[in-house]
């Protein structure tokens, strides 16, 4: 290692040791070197990189083109390491520069400790505005490493100097500073993100949720990233077994990335999650609770940062284009080679779904096939069991908790048929039941049945697909089109009205009337000789389920989770789908996308200009009120987020990106495609990338 300028080891940081000056090597320029003022600066590609001197150690900075205050800091805590039980967040020891065998130059920092060192290494990336990253933590003596990670606090639009005039006052030591520092900038960031879960804050996304990994934080238009390099994960996996990689965001405004143990847990609460694992000396004693290393043994990671600012103080479009910029850049850096490569593919598409099929109705015996009104009919069932009754309960609806199945089968319409379904529950202890809800949906498996078995020529498979079709068809229907999700087995059948996850609700759900009816429309496209029922049969279907959700449509073109009438106005407490604005009061972005895009979807086959401009109306709202906050939220989001974080549900984000598709294409105004582009990428932040082969479990 060539190590210049700035050390601050005894003796070396007295005037004079350090000739005043500048030096300037390729894109790395390195200034204000002389006594008294040892920052180390690096300028590459317009950013800037600096290693400012306090007291003893050396903080890092990154400043962007034409400012003079960081937007990204360590804020004197650059580095976070827990070693044999004992945590240390410290600065760096040594700034400078160094040369790599291959003649790169990096602006170095290191952290000095008796018993490890860890170096960090600044490099620009290919890509203009993304500087590359590596630390290496070396041991210096035998010891357990639990933790190793970089640490960013992001400044945003305020900056230093101005948050500390503004508040003027030190904190004391821990996790919001080393005592006697100034006050970090009181700002929270207006969208975290973060490629898992988080409720709590020793909650990470562990390494296992790395599918399209970044971390960022936004504020107005000012954007962070912090991106891992799969590339680095992979070369390292299996010296680094015992330290998977982790990214983290601590509110308000700091991301930290790198090693760390972890691990999920299986506990009623906590099966989302990915929590730190605690570490003490004595589990460090007998060789647990990290990666053991012994002299000189190094452990390494790297990482990209992408720093984007709108001067201009523009609000959304700097953001947005940021975000599309983080995604490209993880497609481009890692997606082309994964995809290039094929080694993360295992069967092909149809190995794959004959694997699915085989357990429908070989392996799991999930099938059922019966008659009903006459008509072939049968379905997919779901096994509730007494046993696990209360996981498939809305445990905070008071109107239903504790009542299933009596009160719900016994005080409703059909009451015969309930009673002989509660008989079943307490002496059988299983109910069947075929679902048509947005969730699990029969309808959309009959599409699958239907395509593959008419691909391979399997009559079993087409014959299932028709006959679920065929009990939806059935199913009784109001006057003005809706019909029921749930259908429950038994010698007299009975219809429950809608579904709440597993659990069922008298009330008609919106998404779950929109989604059967899309898929049901998609049914009726594949056609194929001699298939029954007949398309016209489900187009007239899917008719009068569009026109009733266009005639519940609000002006504002939203719609709540269910329809008008059957339920109460305001959302229960445990609806976690359902989202409020100011002007709008509740409304549910699930039903909202799912109606959207099955009226739209009905336009692009019938033509009809009147279910259209619903869907226009629709896509408006989600454009104007959901897309610029990025609140996804759907059936069975968690309530509970930390910090910043947004409740969002992938399926949300998928129906409401389909919606714009749908109607760039009937329209062919560039406005919707960019806007479902935009949506699209929220998705992408979940799995744009397919998932390593280390990381399959």
């Amino acid at each position: 290692m060539n190590r210049q300028f700035g050390s601050s080891q005894p003796g070396n940081n007295t005037p004079g040791n350090t000739q005043p000056g500048s030096v300037q090597s390729g894109n790395m320029q390195l200034g204000n070197i002389q006594s008294g003022n040892l920052d180390v600066i690096g300028r590459a590609q317009g950013l800037q990189i600096r290693l400012k001197k306090v007291g003893a150690f050396f903080t890092q900075e990154i400043v962007y083109p034409g400012e003079t205050e960081p937007l990204v800091g360590g804020d004197e805590q650059d580095i976070h390491v827990i070693v044999d039980g004992r945590e240390i967040r410290s600065a760096f020891t040594y700034a400078g520069v160094s040369q790599k065998p291959q003649g790169s130059l990096y602006l170095q920092a290191v952290l000095e400790h008796a018993d490890f060192s860890v170096e960090t290494n600044f490099k620009l990336s290919v890509r203009n505005g993304f500087l590359d990253v590596e630390t290496t933590f070396m041991a210096h003596k035998p010891l357990v490493l639990s933790t190793i990670e970089n640490n960013y606090r992001f400044f945003g639009a305020a900056g230093v100097s101005s948050a500390v005039d503004a508040v003027g006052a030190p904190v004391g030591a821990g996790d919001g500073g080393e005592a006697g520092s100034p006050v970090p900038p009181m700002m929270d960031a207006k969208y975290a993100w973060l490629p898992h879960l988080k409720k709590e804050t020793r909650h990470v996304a562990g390494q296992h949720s790395f599918r399209s990994p970044c971390a960022y934080l936004q504020q107005g238009a000012d954007v962070f990233a912090v991106i891992p390099s799969l590339t680095a994960l992979r070369e390292s996996w299996k010296n680094n077994w015992g330290l998977p990689a982790v990214l983290d965001y601590v509110e308000p405004n700091r991301l930290r990335l790198g090693l760390a143990t972890h691990a999920a847990s299986y506990q009623p609460g906590e099966n989302l999650y990915f929590s730190r694992q605690p570490q003490s000396a004595k589990e460090n004693a007998n060789g647990c609770g990290g990666l053991t290393l012994n002299q000189g043994e190094k452990v390494s990671y790297r990482f990209s940062l992408m720093l984007r600012k709108d001067s201009s103080g523009g609000a959304g479009a700097g953001a947005g284009n940021a975000q599309r910029e983080i995604v490209r850049f993880i497609w481009e850096k890692y997606g082309v080679q994964l995809l290039d490569e094929a080694w993360h593919q295992y069967l092909r598409f149809d190995d794959c779904a004959r694997y699915a099929y085989d357990a429908l109705f070989d392996r799991y015996h999930a099938w059922r096939a019966f008659s009903l009104h006459g008509k072939d009919c049968g379905g997919t069932v779901a096994l509730i069991t007494r046993k696990y009754e209360g996981a498939f309960q809305n445990e905070k609806d008071t109107k239903f908790a504790g009542e299933i199945p009596w009160k719900q089968y016994l005080l409703d319409r059909h009451a015969r048929n309930r009673l002989e379904l509660a008989a079943k529950w307490l002496f059988e202890g299983t109910l069947e039941r075929v679902y048509f809800d947005a969730r699990h949906n029969n309808i959309r498996t009959a599409c699958g049945l239907a395509y593959f078995g008419a691909r391979w020529q399997d009559q079993r498979l087409l014959d299932a697909a028709r006959r679920t079709v065929n009990l939806y068809l059935a199913a009784p229907e109001t006057a003005d089109g809706m019909r029921p999700a749930v259908f429950s087995i038994g010698s007299r059948p009975g219809w429950l009205n809608g579904a709440d996850g597993w659990a069922t609700s008298e009330a008609f759900g919106v998404a779950d009337l929109a989604d059967t009816g899309y898929w049901l429309l998609q049914y009726g496209m594949l056609g194929g000789e001699g298939a029954a029922p007949s398309a016209d049969q489900v187009l007239a279907v899917c008719g009068k389920i569009a026109e009733s959700i266009l005639k519940k449509q609000t002006d504002a073109g939203f719609y709540r989770r269910y329809f008008p009438g059957s339920t109460a106005e305001r959302p229960l407490d445990s609806a976690s789908e359902d989202m409020s604005t100011l002007e709008q009061r509740w409304f549910s972005v699930n039903a909202t996308a799912a109606a959207g895009r099955f009226m739209a979807a009905m336009a692009q086959v019938t033509g009809d200009q009147h279910l259209l401009a619903g869907a226009m109306k629709t896509a408006r709202f989600i454009a104007d009120q959901v897309l610029p906050e990025h609140n996804w939220s759907g059936q069975s989001t968690p309530i509970d987020y930390y910090g910043g974080l947004k409740r969002q549900n992938c399926s949300v984000i998928y129906l409401a990106a389909d919606l714009f598709r749908i109607i760039a294409q009937i329209t062919g105004e560039k406005g919707w495609l960019d806007s479902g582009i935009a949506i699209l990428d929220d998705l992408l932040l979940y799995q744009q990338l397919w998932t390593p082969s280390y990381l399959l479990v």
